[in-house]
């Protein structure tokens, strides 16, 4: 279950990340596509 769990938060954390890579690239707001990227990485490091 535990393996489930943080299985699904990596999967949120590429999500979190391509969503800042895509909406900075549209937006062409540096400081939300780092926001985006920051967060994603946390979250793959947290959740390895």
């Amino acid at each position: 279950m535990k393996d489930d769990k943080a299985n699904g938060m990596k999967w949120l954390a590429v999500l979190i990340l391509w969503i800042g890579i895509i909406a900075g690239s549209f937006t062409e707001n540096v400081y939300a596509a780092n926001l985006g990227i920051g967060v994603g990485l946390a979250y793959l490091i947290m959740y390895k």
